[in-house]
């Protein structure tokens, strides 16, 4: 199938939900999402804080969050900032006065935008809500595989896009990862964020559908896959984009969705920066047809302009689910239907979204590389990979002669 769909998609999809054996959520009701307990609980805790005369006990609550998960740099930055005898309001400091802390600056950013889309965009109501925008007012087409150099399009003339090469990886050796990325996550070793849409969080006790599963690069059957696809075209794109073979291994796991898995939410994988910092491949470890929940990738996207626009709608303040879904509609979107070994390579700057799952398990291995130079904080977070993996410091350089 490499022909280029546009309502087709649509079509499918509709007919799919009309007959597929699960039930799809009723997208109009809507009931008050659980996670407003512990946003509570955090104000709640907020006010117990001695305050300057204008903090925001809001504000207060979210930082308390942040902090949790904060690397010790922004931490000891921000103690710094509440010892000050002369400091402006915490809302004051964290939106202007702590650029000159720009490892805070640059964390604080990425969890606003992070919490923002929990609150606004985490449901699956509203998930539904941009698919639709997109099958219904956007253009739709097929992602096809890159005839020029796929580092070049993954640059996109500097907007960003998503490059596809078929049969990256032999079938012989994504079934036999396949297998393994299930007992993995039935082993219990993978879980996914709200913000990544693993279930509906406006419904109580609904099941788990979208897993994140940690690999180990080094495991022969996962090293098989990952020496076949770094020693062609895609490593040599990682070489280029990353800035050479000492570009960092940051994420080396598999996203395992199934029947009933809500689409996600339109995210990028990290917050806006001027240069790039990590980029992504996804192999299909089977066929994904429009029925398994293709990726949904926007190019053109990776510009600080779309991620003003993305950061406004979440922010908007009349209706941020309507704003988001106005974006989604207005943006021309690339389905991933890609068949087992293809490979999709993306800048992790660009927005793009898991679409809903309907018919049977879909299993996507990935591994993500950061750039030599110039990732976002001297000490990266540990992102999709686990810790012993981490601390082996793997670099691209280390994977890609191995077979």
């Amino acid at each position: 199938m490499r022909q280029r769909p546009r309502r087709a998609v649509a079509a499918a999809l509709l007919l799919l939900r009309q007959t597929a054996a699960w039930t799809a959520p009723n997208r109009n009701q809507r009931v008050a999402p659980l996670r407003l307990n512990f946003i509570e609980h955090l104000l709640g805790k907020a006010e117990q804080q001695t305050t300057a005369a204008d903090d925001s006990p809001a504000t207060l609550g979210l930082v308390e969050a942040f902090l949790v998960d904060a690397s010790p740099a922004s931490r000891k930055a921000y103690e710094t900032f509440l010892a000050r005898p002369d400091r402006p309001s915490v809302d004051e400091y964290l939106e202007g006065d702590c650029a000159g802390d720009e490892r805070l600056r640059l964390e604080w950013r990425a969890f606003t935008n992070v919490w923002r889309a929990r609150v606004v965009s985490g449901s699956a109501a509203a998930a539904w809500a941009q698919q639709d925008a997109f099958e219904e007012f956007g253009d739709v087409y097929q992602l096809l595989p890159t005839a020029e150099p796929l580092a070049e399009t993954v640059r996109g003339a500097g907007r960003g896009n998503v490059a596809m090469l078929e049969k990256a990886v032999d079938a012989t050796k994504t079934s036999a990862l396949r297998p393994l990325v299930l007992a993995t996550r039935d082993a219990g070793d993978g879980g996914f964020g709200n913000i990544l849409g693993p279930r509906d969080d406006t419904a109580a006790d609904d099941r788990q559908t979208r897993w994140d599963v940690f690999l180990d690069p080094e495991d022969a059957t996962v090293a098989a896959v990952v020496g076949e696809l770094l020693n062609g075209p895609v490593g040599d794109a990682f070489e280029e984009l990353c800035g050479g073979l000492d570009a960092p291994l940051r994420e080396c796991a598999a996203i395992v969705a199934e029947p009933g898995a809500a689409p996600q939410p339109v995210h990028a994988d990290t917050q806006w920066t001027d240069e790039p910092v990590l980029f992504t491949c996804f192999v299909a470890l089977q066929d994904i047809p429009p029925e398994l929940g293709p990726t949904r990738f926007l190019p053109g996207t990776a510009t600080r302009e779309k991620h003003d626009a993305m950061d406004a709608a979440l922010v908007d303040p009349v209706s941020p689910e309507r704003a988001i879904t106005s974006y989604c509609a207005g943006q021309p979107s690339l389905l991933a239907l890609l068949e087992e070994g293809d490979a999709s390579l993306y800048d992790s700057r660009l927005h793009h979204a898991g679409g809903p799952c309907f018919e049977a398990t879909r299993c996507l291995f990935y591994v993500s590389f950061g750039h030599a130079a110039n990732e976002n904080y001297p000490e990266p977070p540990q992102r999709s990979l686990g810790k012993a993996v981490a601390a082996r410091g793997l670099t691209l350089g280390d994977l890609k002669e191995r077979r």
